[in-house]
C-alpha cells in the first residue's frame, strides 16, 4: 500500500512523493526552489503521473498495489499554488474514492514525523472528505482603479 504526498505551498517549487505505510519516501520528484520556473499548473500532473505510471495506481484504485490515500500540504503558502495542490489532491481522492488528509507546512527537518502521523490518519479513514487550503493570511488583492 502506498500514499501520494503533494506539497505545493511554495510559489517557486513543488514536491510530489509516494510514501509507504510508515510515511517513508519510496519515490519522489522535486522541482523549483530559488530557480523555480513558476509553471506548477503545467508540471504538477505530469510529475504525479511519472511517479505512479506503470504501477496501475490510478486506474486500479481498489487493488492492494494501488494508492490508499493522499496527503497534501494545506498551508500556509501561496494562494494559487496551495489552491492548485489541494484541488488536484481533492480531485484524485474523489475520483479514486480514497481519503485525503491535509497537513500543515513544516520545516524539512521536522517533516518525517508529520508524514508518519498523517499516514496513520489516512489508515483510519474509510471515505473521501475534501480538504481546504489554509493560506495563513488574507489574500493580497489589488483594488479596482475605477
Amino acid at each position: 500500500m502506498e500514499y501520494l504526498f503533494l506539497d505545493t505551498a511554495d510559489r517557486d517549487s513543488y514536491r510530489v512523493a509516494v510514501l509507504n505505510e510508515q510515511g517513508d519516501v519510496v519515490r519522489e520528484k522535486k522541482e523549483g526552489g530559488v530557480a523555480g520556473n513558476g509553471d506548477l499548473e503545467r508540471d504538477l500532473l505530469p510529475a504525479i503521473d511519472s511517479l505512479i505510471s506503470g504501477r496501475g495506481m490510478i486506474n486500479q484504485a481498489r487493488t492492494e498495489d494501488s494508492l490508499k490515500g493522499i496527503l497534501v500540504v494545506t498551508g500556509p503558502g501561496g494562494f494559487t499554488s496551495l489552491r492548485l495542490g489541494v484541488t488536484v489532491a481533492n480531485t484524485l481522492g474523489w475520483s479514486m474514492g480514497i481519503p485525503v488528509v491535509g497537513i500543515k507546512k513544516v520545516g524539512a527537518e521536522n517533516f518525517q514525523p508529520v508524514q508518519s502521523d498523517a499516514v496513520m490518519s489516512l489508515k483510519s479513514m474509510k471515505e473521501y472528505i475534501p480538504v481546504v487550503p489554509e493560506y495563513g493570511s488574507d489574500p493580497n488583492i489589488t483594488l479596482s482603479k475605477r
